[in-house]
């Protein structure tokens, strides 16, 4: 019996979750996905026999041929459906990239991830993950510290314990200074070319040092701040949000987005070079997008940033994913696991608002939903640290928001990526 996975399945409680599958399965056919040592351990150690398992499938058994597994019949995938079960229990730690291809591909059979960690909400989980990532690999894995596995187990071992003692560490949170952008690109992910002119807006420089302030006096680090738009280079003054962002030393690192099309002025210049050890210029690559050359400064703007001896990213081969129309109605009434399977990580501020994702932002701008109570914190009102961290904790501490039922990022990802920055007049 594998003591690592043995500690697992206690740590997620997993004896109470078979008696909860034992009494909703009653009488339904089941089928188990996914035949690893997790799931060895497990029937070794529980017993699965109230459970109406007809057979257990695995991409492997299409390589090693086998009749039965952990005494239960085998079945390709392929014929999973010949055998029309009710349920399929994915049997594997890491559900999410499995979740929305088998909903799609049965889908009038329930889809249930059997190993599904339900000790603290799904969005808490994902930060502490997120926490340990970051530290270890940088934002979006961008800067990579090759730290020995000894070192990477104290950071979660750091992050879990923040976590027990009520401490909030942001991995990662975007500020939206500007829906302004010099651009206007059909695969938006964040949907800003489809806001009226009349809903477009601007963080004043007094309203982010107050929304700023009002933030990390309630938290224990923010690990990166996204400065982004719109195009945040529009701005003629974000020298001064950089200046503000940079003196705060709850703050470990700034990124500022641009899409390329903007160079720098003297005054920015000046302020990224004074600031060069704690702050990123993360210059987006649409090269590749032949209508955008005579718009684009990438070459002007890369000398500028080498000039100063700046961090930068600049990926040389950039794809886009496909972006899919918002939808102004409700796709789905729950949405736990379709936020858990997201696993997004853009906490996003908009209009001093702080939504889950820069999507749900947009949403409520538009009228498209209501956000519940605890989905959104509002960084201009509240004040008081200790009241804004216990709002903090309360939006962490959600299994989903409502916004999800309106999006379909999870299906989009699905779709084969698209050229980057392709603009609205340029579909014919």
């Amino acid at each position: 019996m594998n003591k690592e996975e043995l500690q697992y399945l206690k740590d997620i409680d997993f004896k109470n979750k078979l008696e909860n599958l034992n009494k909703n399965l009653k009488d339904k056919k089941v089928i188990l996905y996914g035949a690893g040592i997790l799931l060895e351990t497990a029937i070794e150690k529980y017993d699965f026999s109230k459970l109406n398992i007809v057979a257990i499938s695995d991409k492997k058994f299409e390589v090693e041929e086998c009749s039965k597994c952990f005494d239960i019949q085998t079945v390709l995938p392929n014929k999973i459906a010949e055998i029309n079960p009710d349920v399929i229990l994915l049997a594997v730690k890491n559900y999410k990239n499995l979740y929305l291809p088998f909903v799609f591909k049965y889908k009038n059979i329930e889809i249930i991830p059997l190993f599904a960690n339900n000790g603290i909400s799904s969005y808490e989980r994902m930060n502490i993950n997120h926490n340990v990532f970051v530290e270890c690999n940088g934002l979006h894995g961008k800067k990579k510290k090759n730290y020995p596995k000894i070192v990477v187990d104290f950071i979660k071992f750091k992050n879990n314990l923040n976590y027990k003692l009520g401490n909030i560490d942001i991995p990662q949170i975007e500020f939206n200074l500007t829906t302004v952008c010099t651009l206007k690109c059909k695969h938006c992910s964040n949907f800003i070319p489809y806001l009226n002119p009349d809903e477009h807006s601007k963080i004043t420089l007094e309203d982010f040092k107050i929304q700023l302030s009002n933030l990390t006096n309630a938290v224990r680090k923010v690990k990166n701040l996204i400065l982004l738009g719109g195009e945040p280079l529009t701005i003629p003054n974000l020298y001064e949000y950089v200046e503000c962002a940079s003196k705060n030393k709850k703050v470990d690192r700034i990124w500022i987005v641009t899409n390329g099309t903007l160079l720098m002025n003297d005054s920015l210049k000046n302020t990224l070079a004074k600031y060069r050890k704690k702050v990123t210029v993360w210059v987006s690559n649409y090269s590749k997008n032949e209508e955008l050359k005579d718009k684009l400064k990438h070459t002007e703007l890369l000398n500028q940033i080498k000039s100063l001896n700046l961090d930068y990213d600049y990926v040389k081969d950039l794809s886009w994913g496909y972006t899919s129309p918002y939808k102004t109605k409700k796709i789905r009434d729950n949405s736990d696991l379709y936020f858990e399977c997201c696993g997004n990580h853009c906490v996003s501020v908009l209009e001093g608002k702080l939504y889950v994702c820069p999507r749900a932002g947009i949403f409520d701008k538009k009228g498209i939903y209501t956000p519940q109570e605890g989905e959104v914190v509002d960084l201009n009102i509240e004040t008081n640290p200790k009241l804004l961290k216990q709002k903090l904790k309360e939006f962490y501490s959600r299994k989903s928001f409502t916004a999800c039922n309106y999006c379909n990022i999870l299906e989009d990802r699905m779709h084969e990526t698209v050229m980057p920055a392709i603009q609205l007049n340029q579909i014919k």
